[in-house]
């Protein structure tokens, strides 16, 4: 029976086909004394704990990409969009524009976290680490300030 779990591991693992498996008398035993149910738990299995694994290391990558990304230092450039330097530059020339053309009005923004991270860094200071993943923000979180 472990030969036939074998075998089975072997196919979804190695990619060997069935065919080249089933010369194998230990496969053709599997398969008449009723292991054949247990391989395909068994393969079940394997194929969650890889999809377990292969999440977990896109949730690692993600949460050392934004930290990256928030790294004043590094200035890390996203793909096929922008640095750090350069979104911040976007946003100055933006609160420009607002103060010179609503000088004497009040204004409501609203905006995503990441524009929120860069203002809270102008307002309250950069952490000193110069990341400001370290910035924390609520959800639905209102800033109030005067320009």
């Amino acid at each position: 029976m472990l030969s036939g779990i074998a075998g089975g591991l072997l196919c979804l693992y190695a990619g060997v086909a069935y065919n080249e498996l089933r010369s194998c008398s230990s496969i053709a035993y599997m398969y008449l004394c009723g292991a054949y149910p247990l391989t395909q738990v068994f393969s079940v299995l394997a194929i969650i704990a890889v999809v377990q694994t292969l999440i977990a290391f896109k949730t690692n990558n993600l949460i050392k990409m934004e930290n990256n990304i928030w790294d004043y230092k590094l200035n890390y450039n996203i793909p096929n969009g922008e640095n750090l330097h350069d979104f911040e530059k976007r946003i100055d020339e933006f609160f420009d524009d607002i103060k010179e053309k609503y000088h004497d009005k009040s204004v409501l923004i609203v905006a995503h976290g990441g524009i929120a991270k860069v203002i809270k860094s102008h307002l309250y200071g950069m952490p000193e680490s110069q990341n400001l993943a370290e910035i924390s923000m609520n959800n639905c979180e209102i800033i109030e300030f005067e320009i």
